[in-house]
């Protein structure tokens, strides 16, 4: 909307099958493999004309082949990594191990044409700018040496949240809102098992919810990318768990949070989107899971194969992040931060505009000069 006057044509790339193994394979085969000439992205990449690619992520085989062809075709082309969360803070581990099935999965994609790049976010040569909510913390990391950081505009974005929705969600969704306030809202991930629900994260929800008492409400709102249904059934065990309206499911979170949810708590085993709102709403306290002993099982079997997720990620500005290691800290967390008297919802959401694309966007029309 903003940038289309001066710089001609933006091309939305979309991810429909995300989660389809099927579907997954033909998708590398063409954007990211051998039939990649062929595909509508190809056609859409000028050598003559200057671009911009915005990714959120830059080791999968489609982003890594896009990335190649793009810089291919113009050097002065640039590639802008936006952060999409912990991931982009994490570092290339160097010791992954090498397991049968690791390796069947390497060699397939190769074969198709599109190799996993064994590395971890923002690990690539390639790219020219990177947009992080801390730019100190990766500033601090050996892969920002070449990039130009900056700042993302986060509590823009969500104070134009309510802009958002009204373009996103027809009338009949809208009128949905009110019936999805909760004072706990768990958020959901597709970590395991291509978005369906494994027993292990069952039996995991299951003891968390036991924690709560029987008449504390606890809403689920799903990840876009997991499975429709996913957790219904989990739902129909108890009578304090609901989920939020389907129809909600591809709404980011953060956009229900402050004037819609109004939740005091907010549970996750390590999703980003925690993040985001305890860093911008200081009346939330988010909790992340991941450490609990009763979390190993799933801690596990989390396919972190090529990055180690940096730990410091999980503070915030207004102290209001809690990382409990057992089940009795979970348990003081709760009584210290959910009470039936519930305070007003206070936020850092902010107006204005995005300075962090203004430079990336600049950069194209000054003749591709970079400039902090």
């Amino acid at each position: 909307e903003n940038y289309s006057a001066d710089f001609g044509q933006v091309i939305k790339i979309s991810d429909k099958h995300f989660g389809k193994k099927f579907c997954r394979a033909w998708q590398r085969l063409l954007y990211g493999g051998w039939l990649f000439p062929f595909s509508k992205i190809a056609r859409n990449i000028n050598c003559k004309k200057k671009s911009i690619l915005f990714t959120f992520c830059d080791f999968d085989p489609i982003p890594t082949k896009l990335i190649r062809i793009l810089k291919r075709k113009n050097r002065m082309n640039k590639v802008v990594l936006i952060e999409e969360g912990v991931g982009t803070y994490s570092i290339t581990n160097q010791n992954a191990e090498k397991t049968f099935g690791r390796t069947t999965r390497h060699i397939l994609s190769a074969l198709l044409g599109a190799g996993i790049q064994c590395r971890a976010m923002g690990d690539n040569r390639d790219i020219d700018y990177v947009i992080v909510n801390d730019v100190e913390k990766y500033r601090a990391l050996d892969k920002a040496a070449s990039q130009i950081v900056l700042r993302q505009s986060k509590s823009t974005i969500f104070g134009d949240s309510f802009r958002f929705l009204d373009r996103f969600l027809d009338k009949a969704v809208r009128d949905t809102l009110e019936t999805v306030k909760s004072d706990i809202v768990f958020l959901g991930e597709p970590v395991w098992g291509f978005g369906d629900l494994t027993s292990d994260e069952c039996a995991f929800m299951e003891h968390i919810v036991g924690l709560f008492p029987a008449n504390t409400k606890i809403l689920i709102k799903p990840h876009p990318a997991e499975k429709k249904g996913k957790y219904t059934d989990f739902v129909r065990r108890f009578e304090n768990v609901e989920l939020v309206d389907e129809r909600l499911n591809g709404v980011p979170i953060e956009c229900l949070m402050g004037d819609v949810m109004h939740p005091q708590m907010t549970l996750s085993f390590y999703s980003s989107a925690g993040i985001n709102i305890a860093n911008t709403f200081p009346n939330i306290f988010s909790v992340f899971l991941y450490k609990l002993d009763s979390a190993k099982t799933l801690s596990e079997t989390i396919p972190l194969e090529n990055e180690v997720i940096n730990d410091d990620v999980f503070v915030g500005p207004f102290h209001n992040i809690g990382v409990p290691n057992t089940d009795a800290e979970l348990r003081e967390m709760i009584a210290a931060h959910v009470s039936a008297e519930k305070t007003s919802t206070d936020n850092a959401l902010q107006n204005g505009g995005y300075p962090e694309i203004d430079v990336v966007m600049q950069s194209l029309l000054d003749g591709g000069e970079q400039k902090a």
